[in-house]
Protein backbone atom coordinates (compact mmCIF):
# COMPACT_ATOMS: atom_id res chain seq x y z
CA UNK A 1 0.00 0.00 0.00
CA UNK A 2 1.38 3.49 -0.80
CA UNK A 3 0.50 6.21 1.16
CA UNK A 4 0.89 9.81 -0.21
CA UNK A 5 0.14 13.29 1.14
CA UNK A 6 -2.85 15.55 -0.39
CA UNK A 7 -0.51 17.92 -1.85
CA UNK A 8 1.57 15.27 -3.42
CA UNK A 9 -1.20 12.92 -4.78
CA UNK A 10 -1.16 14.96 -8.11
CA UNK A 11 2.38 14.58 -8.96
CA UNK A 12 2.07 10.95 -8.27
CA UNK A 13 2.88 8.95 -11.54
CA UNK A 14 2.15 5.39 -10.08
CA UNK A 15 -1.30 7.01 -9.37
CA UNK A 16 -3.25 5.28 -12.70
CA UNK A 17 -2.11 2.27 -11.40
CA UNK A 18 -3.95 1.74 -8.60
CA UNK A 19 -7.54 0.77 -8.44
CA UNK A 20 -8.76 2.69 -5.38
CA UNK A 21 -8.38 5.51 -3.67
CA UNK A 22 -10.07 6.55 -0.07
CA UNK A 23 -9.43 9.47 1.81
CA UNK A 24 -8.90 8.39 5.82
CA UNK A 25 -7.62 10.82 8.72
CA UNK A 26 -7.14 13.90 5.91
CA UNK A 27 -4.35 11.66 3.85
CA UNK A 28 -5.18 10.09 0.53
CA UNK A 29 -4.26 6.51 0.68
CA UNK A 30 -3.61 4.71 -2.93
CA UNK A 31 -4.23 0.84 -2.54
CA UNK A 32 -4.51 -2.21 -5.03
CA UNK A 33 -6.72 -4.82 -2.68
CA UNK A 34 -8.55 -4.14 0.36
CA UNK A 35 -8.27 -1.47 3.48
CA UNK A 36 -9.85 -2.11 6.49
CA UNK A 37 -13.08 0.44 7.85
CA UNK A 38 -13.87 1.38 3.95
CA UNK A 39 -16.44 -0.10 2.15
CA UNK A 40 -16.02 -0.89 -1.70
CA UNK A 41 -18.29 -0.44 -4.11
CA UNK A 42 -18.97 -0.65 -7.90
CA UNK A 43 -21.27 2.23 -9.26
CA UNK A 44 -23.45 -0.07 -10.87
CA UNK A 45 -24.13 -1.52 -6.86
CA UNK A 46 -24.43 1.57 -5.50
CA UNK A 47 -28.47 1.53 -4.55
CA UNK A 48 -27.04 -1.82 -2.12
CA UNK A 49 -24.65 0.93 -0.38
CA UNK A 50 -25.75 1.17 3.27
CA UNK A 51 -24.55 3.58 6.08
CA UNK A 52 -21.01 3.78 6.49
CA UNK A 53 -17.87 5.68 7.62
CA UNK A 54 -16.15 5.94 4.43
CA UNK A 55 -16.94 4.64 0.64
CA UNK A 56 -14.61 4.26 -2.57
CA UNK A 57 -17.18 3.67 -5.61
CA UNK A 58 -15.26 2.33 -8.24
CA UNK A 59 -17.16 2.98 -12.15
CA UNK A 60 -18.81 6.28 -11.38
CA UNK A 61 -19.47 7.41 -15.06
CA UNK A 62 -21.48 4.26 -16.40
CA UNK A 63 -24.05 5.48 -12.84
CA UNK A 64 -23.18 8.57 -12.31
CA UNK A 65 -26.60 10.14 -11.51
CA UNK A 66 -27.18 7.49 -9.48
CA UNK A 67 -23.84 7.15 -7.36
CA UNK A 68 -24.26 10.66 -6.60
CA UNK A 69 -27.45 10.88 -5.33
CA UNK A 70 -27.03 7.86 -3.22
CA UNK A 71 -23.96 9.12 -1.91
CA UNK A 72 -25.82 12.48 -1.14
CA UNK A 73 -28.16 10.73 0.95
CA UNK A 74 -26.03 9.24 2.82
CA UNK A 75 -23.28 11.61 3.22
CA UNK A 76 -25.04 15.24 2.84
CA UNK A 77 -24.73 16.92 -1.00
CA UNK A 78 -21.78 18.96 0.29
CA UNK A 79 -19.62 16.57 1.73
CA UNK A 80 -16.81 16.81 -0.52
CA UNK A 81 -15.14 13.60 -2.02
CA UNK A 82 -11.71 12.99 -3.90
CA UNK A 83 -12.46 12.25 -7.27
CA UNK A 84 -10.20 10.72 -9.63
CA UNK A 85 -10.97 10.59 -13.69
CA UNK A 86 -7.27 10.28 -14.63
CA UNK A 87 -6.42 13.47 -12.37
CA UNK A 88 -7.24 13.87 -8.98
CA UNK A 89 -9.88 16.87 -7.42
CA UNK A 90 -12.13 17.54 -4.85
CA UNK A 91 -15.53 17.77 -5.29
CA UNK A 92 -18.61 17.96 -3.67
CA UNK A 93 -21.26 15.26 -4.07
CA UNK A 94 -23.86 17.32 -5.70
CA UNK A 95 -21.37 17.60 -8.85
CA UNK A 96 -20.69 13.84 -9.37
CA UNK A 97 -22.70 13.51 -11.99
CA UNK A 98 -21.80 16.82 -14.12
CA UNK A 99 -17.90 15.15 -14.36
CA UNK A 100 -16.92 14.41 -17.92
CA UNK A 101 -17.14 10.92 -18.71
CA UNK A 102 -13.92 8.96 -18.76
CA UNK A 103 -12.94 4.62 -18.81
CA UNK A 104 -11.91 5.30 -14.87
CA UNK A 105 -14.09 7.18 -12.74
CA UNK A 106 -13.31 7.10 -8.89
CA UNK A 107 -15.36 8.62 -6.23
CA UNK A 108 -13.84 8.56 -2.62
CA UNK A 109 -15.49 10.10 0.43
CA UNK A 110 -15.75 9.92 4.00
CA UNK A 111 -18.17 11.34 6.57
CA UNK A 112 -17.90 14.69 8.69
CA UNK A 113 -17.39 15.39 11.90
CA UNK A 114 -21.03 14.64 13.72
CA UNK A 115 -21.17 17.97 14.42
CA UNK A 116 -20.71 18.79 10.62
CA UNK A 117 -22.68 16.58 8.77
CA UNK A 118 -25.60 17.66 6.77
CA UNK A 119 -27.40 14.15 6.84
CA UNK A 120 -27.80 11.88 9.42
CA UNK A 121 -29.56 8.29 10.05
CA UNK A 122 -30.80 6.23 12.82
CA UNK A 123 -27.21 5.17 13.67
CA UNK A 124 -26.66 8.29 14.09
CA UNK A 125 -29.63 9.23 16.13
CA UNK A 126 -28.51 6.39 18.73
CA UNK A 127 -24.79 7.84 18.93
CA UNK A 128 -26.48 11.24 20.07
CA UNK A 129 -28.60 9.88 22.75
CA UNK A 130 -25.52 8.03 23.74
CA UNK A 131 -23.19 11.00 23.63
CA UNK A 132 -26.14 12.76 25.83
CA UNK A 133 -26.53 10.02 28.46
CA UNK A 134 -22.96 9.76 28.82
CA UNK A 135 -21.28 10.78 32.16
CA UNK A 136 -20.19 14.15 30.60
CA UNK A 137 -23.52 14.63 28.93
CA UNK A 138 -27.00 16.30 29.48
CA UNK A 139 -27.89 16.06 33.11
CA UNK A 140 -31.88 15.55 31.95
CA UNK A 141 -31.30 13.24 29.12
CA UNK A 142 -28.83 10.89 32.24
CA UNK A 143 -31.42 10.43 34.74
CA UNK A 144 -34.64 9.68 32.48
CA UNK A 145 -35.94 5.89 32.67
CA UNK A 146 -38.07 3.89 30.61
CA UNK A 147 -40.90 4.67 33.06
CA UNK A 148 -40.34 8.65 33.37
CA UNK A 149 -40.50 8.78 29.43
CA UNK A 150 -43.40 6.94 29.02
CA UNK A 151 -45.79 9.71 28.57
CA UNK A 152 -43.75 11.71 26.33
CA UNK A 153 -43.43 8.42 23.90
CA UNK A 154 -47.62 8.55 24.00
CA UNK A 155 -47.34 12.64 23.51
CA UNK A 156 -45.02 12.42 20.56
CA UNK A 157 -47.47 9.62 18.88
CA UNK A 158 -50.59 11.94 19.39
CA UNK A 159 -48.64 14.81 18.35
CA UNK A 160 -47.65 12.88 15.15
CA UNK A 161 -51.61 11.39 14.88
CA UNK A 162 -52.35 15.48 14.77
CA UNK A 163 -49.95 16.09 11.73
CA UNK A 164 -51.51 13.22 9.86
CA UNK A 165 -55.28 15.04 10.51
CA UNK A 166 -54.05 18.10 9.28
CA UNK A 167 -51.84 16.31 6.52
CA UNK A 168 -49.06 18.59 7.16
CA UNK A 169 -46.18 17.06 5.58
CA UNK A 170 -43.84 19.67 7.50
CA UNK A 171 -44.96 18.67 11.02
CA UNK A 172 -45.45 14.62 9.99
CA UNK A 173 -41.80 15.00 9.39
CA UNK A 174 -40.72 16.50 12.48
CA UNK A 175 -43.21 14.67 14.53
CA UNK A 176 -42.20 11.49 13.06
CA UNK A 177 -38.93 12.31 14.23
CA UNK A 178 -39.46 12.76 17.67
CA UNK A 179 -41.30 9.17 17.59
CA UNK A 180 -37.80 7.63 16.58
CA UNK A 181 -36.11 9.74 19.12
CA UNK A 182 -38.29 8.15 21.48
CA UNK A 183 -37.59 4.88 20.78
CA UNK A 184 -34.09 5.44 20.62
CA UNK A 185 -33.84 6.58 23.93
CA UNK A 186 -36.27 3.59 25.00
CA UNK A 187 -33.23 1.18 23.17
CA UNK A 188 -30.31 2.56 24.35
CA UNK A 189 -31.62 2.68 28.13
CA UNK A 190 -32.02 -0.89 27.44
CA UNK A 191 -28.68 -1.47 25.99
CA UNK A 192 -27.25 0.43 29.24
CA UNK A 193 -29.09 -2.35 31.18
CA UNK A 194 -28.08 -5.23 29.22
CA UNK A 195 -31.62 -5.72 28.02
CA UNK A 196 -31.65 -5.31 24.47
CA UNK A 197 -30.01 -3.24 21.83
CA UNK A 198 -31.29 -1.13 18.73
CA UNK A 199 -30.36 -3.69 16.42
CA UNK A 200 -32.18 -6.37 18.33
CA UNK A 201 -35.18 -4.17 18.28
CA UNK A 202 -34.49 -3.63 14.33
CA UNK A 203 -34.24 -7.31 13.46
CA UNK A 204 -37.20 -8.15 15.80
CA UNK A 205 -39.69 -6.14 13.64
CA UNK A 206 -38.22 -7.08 10.63
CA UNK A 207 -38.68 -10.90 11.41
CA UNK A 208 -41.91 -10.39 12.68
CA UNK A 209 -43.35 -8.42 9.60
CA UNK A 210 -41.74 -11.33 7.98
CA UNK A 211 -43.97 -14.28 9.68
CA UNK A 212 -46.63 -12.24 9.67
CA UNK A 213 -46.80 -11.85 5.81
CA UNK A 214 -47.00 -14.93 5.19
CA UNK A 215 -49.03 -14.51 1.85
CA UNK A 216 -46.09 -12.54 0.91
CA UNK A 217 -43.14 -14.92 1.99
CA UNK A 218 -44.50 -18.07 3.18
CA UNK A 219 -47.39 -20.68 1.92
CA UNK A 220 -50.79 -18.39 2.82
CA UNK A 221 -52.53 -16.36 0.20
CA UNK A 222 -55.03 -13.21 0.58
CA UNK A 223 -56.16 -11.16 -1.95
CA UNK A 224 -58.01 -9.13 -0.03
CA UNK A 225 -57.04 -6.31 2.26
CA UNK A 226 -59.51 -8.30 4.45
CA UNK A 227 -58.12 -11.55 4.17
CA UNK A 228 -54.65 -10.03 4.52
CA UNK A 229 -55.58 -8.93 8.11
CA UNK A 230 -57.41 -12.38 8.94
CA UNK A 231 -53.68 -13.78 7.95
CA UNK A 232 -51.84 -11.21 10.22
CA UNK A 233 -54.39 -12.14 13.32
CA UNK A 234 -53.69 -15.75 12.84
CA UNK A 235 -50.04 -15.39 12.38
CA UNK A 236 -49.83 -12.95 15.60
CA UNK A 237 -51.75 -15.37 17.41
CA UNK A 238 -49.33 -18.13 16.87
CA UNK A 239 -46.41 -15.53 17.44
CA UNK A 240 -48.00 -15.19 20.76
CA UNK A 241 -48.66 -18.88 21.58
CA UNK A 242 -52.49 -17.73 22.15
CA UNK A 243 -54.63 -20.58 22.23
CA UNK A 244 -58.18 -19.21 23.29
CA UNK A 245 -60.24 -15.81 22.67
CA UNK A 246 -59.42 -14.82 26.42
CA UNK A 247 -55.86 -14.73 25.73
CA UNK A 248 -56.51 -12.18 22.94
CA UNK A 249 -58.84 -10.30 24.89
CA UNK A 250 -56.51 -9.98 28.20
CA UNK A 251 -54.07 -8.72 25.42
CA UNK A 252 -55.23 -5.57 25.08
CA UNK A 253 -53.51 -2.92 26.44
CA UNK A 254 -54.87 -1.45 29.73
CA UNK A 255 -53.19 1.95 28.99
CA UNK A 256 -55.42 1.71 26.01
CA UNK A 257 -57.50 5.37 25.24
CA UNK A 258 -60.71 4.07 27.10
CA UNK A 259 -62.97 3.84 23.93
CA UNK A 260 -60.23 2.52 21.88
CA UNK A 261 -59.71 -0.46 24.17
CA UNK A 262 -63.45 -0.89 24.61
CA UNK A 263 -63.69 -1.19 20.78
CA UNK A 264 -60.41 -3.91 20.60
CA UNK A 265 -61.68 -6.13 23.24
CA UNK A 266 -65.46 -6.21 21.47
CA UNK A 267 -64.18 -6.60 18.25
CA UNK A 268 -61.87 -9.95 19.84
CA UNK A 269 -64.60 -11.30 21.85
CA UNK A 270 -67.34 -11.09 18.76
CA UNK A 271 -64.44 -13.36 17.29
CA UNK A 272 -65.89 -16.15 19.77
CA UNK A 273 -69.64 -15.71 18.46
CA UNK A 274 -70.07 -13.52 21.75
CA UNK A 275 -72.09 -10.51 19.98
CA UNK A 276 -75.10 -8.81 19.44
CA UNK A 277 -76.89 -10.24 15.90
CA UNK A 278 -77.69 -7.04 14.80
CA UNK A 279 -76.49 -3.07 15.48
CA UNK A 280 -80.49 -2.80 16.43
CA UNK A 281 -79.76 -5.47 19.46
CA UNK A 282 -76.86 -3.32 20.36
CA UNK A 283 -78.60 0.03 20.15
CA UNK A 284 -81.64 -1.87 22.41
CA UNK A 285 -78.89 -2.36 25.06
CA UNK A 286 -77.71 0.88 25.00
CA UNK A 287 -80.87 2.56 25.54
CA UNK A 288 -81.65 -0.54 28.75
CA UNK A 289 -77.79 1.33 30.21
CA UNK A 290 -78.86 4.34 29.27
CA UNK A 291 -82.25 3.69 31.62
CA UNK A 292 -80.17 2.30 34.38
CA UNK A 293 -77.96 5.40 34.48
CA UNK A 294 -80.88 7.21 34.98
CA UNK A 295 -81.86 5.60 37.67
CA UNK A 296 -78.72 5.07 40.15
CA UNK A 297 -78.70 9.31 39.20
CA UNK A 298 -82.10 9.56 40.72
CA UNK A 299 -80.76 7.53 43.87
CA UNK A 300 -77.57 9.72 44.31
CA UNK A 301 -75.92 6.59 44.60
CA UNK A 302 -72.07 7.49 43.47
CA UNK A 303 -70.59 4.38 42.86
CA UNK A 304 -73.65 2.34 41.19
CA UNK A 305 -73.80 6.11 39.39
CA UNK A 306 -69.80 5.59 37.99
CA UNK A 307 -70.60 1.89 37.15
CA UNK A 308 -73.58 2.58 35.19
CA UNK A 309 -72.04 5.61 33.48
CA UNK A 310 -69.16 2.82 32.43
CA UNK A 311 -72.21 0.13 31.17
CA UNK A 312 -73.47 3.28 28.98
CA UNK A 313 -70.56 4.75 27.18
CA UNK A 314 -69.07 0.69 26.50
CA UNK A 315 -72.48 0.34 25.48
CA UNK A 316 -72.58 3.46 22.96
CA UNK A 317 -69.24 1.77 21.24
CA UNK A 318 -71.00 -1.20 20.83
CA UNK A 319 -73.67 0.47 18.50
CA UNK A 320 -70.68 1.99 16.82
CA UNK A 321 -68.89 -0.76 16.08
CA UNK A 322 -71.66 -2.84 14.76
CA UNK A 323 -72.53 0.15 12.79
CA UNK A 324 -69.21 0.54 11.36
CA UNK A 325 -68.28 3.33 12.81
CA UNK A 326 -64.89 3.79 14.47
CA UNK A 327 -65.83 5.15 17.92
CA UNK A 328 -62.52 6.61 18.34
CA UNK A 329 -62.92 8.44 15.55
CA UNK A 330 -66.45 9.41 15.65
CA UNK A 331 -66.04 10.77 20.12
CA UNK A 332 -62.96 13.16 18.41
CA UNK A 333 -65.13 14.09 15.48
CA UNK A 334 -67.88 15.00 17.87
CA UNK A 335 -65.80 17.10 20.11
CA UNK A 336 -64.20 18.98 17.29
CA UNK A 337 -67.68 19.94 16.42
CA UNK A 338 -68.86 20.45 20.09
CA UNK A 339 -65.79 23.03 19.57
CA UNK A 340 -66.28 24.90 16.84
CA UNK A 341 -70.18 25.51 18.17
CA UNK A 342 -68.98 26.36 21.09
CA UNK A 343 -66.26 28.87 19.87
CA UNK A 344 -68.35 30.54 17.24
CA UNK A 345 -71.37 31.22 20.08
CA UNK A 346 -68.88 32.47 22.05
CA UNK A 347 -68.37 35.24 19.42
CA UNK A 348 -71.64 35.90 18.27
Amino acid sequence: MKIETIKNIAQNQKFSNCSYVAVVGGEVLLFSDFLSGVTFIDGAEIESLKSCKSAVVRDVCGAAADVQKKLCELFGADTECLYFDGSSRYIKLSEIASQPKTPVSVAAVEEREFLCKSRYDYCDLIKLVELLRAPNGCPWDRVQTHKTIKGNLLEEAYELADAIERENDFDMEEETGDVLLQTALHSVIACERGAFTESDVLTRVVKKLIFRHSHIFGGDSAKTDGEALGVWEKNKSLEKGQSTFGETVLAVPKNFPACLRAQKVQKRAAKSGMDFSSVFDAAASLKSETDELFLAISKRDKDEIFSEAGDMLFSAVNVARLAGVDAEEALRAATDKFTERFVAVEKA
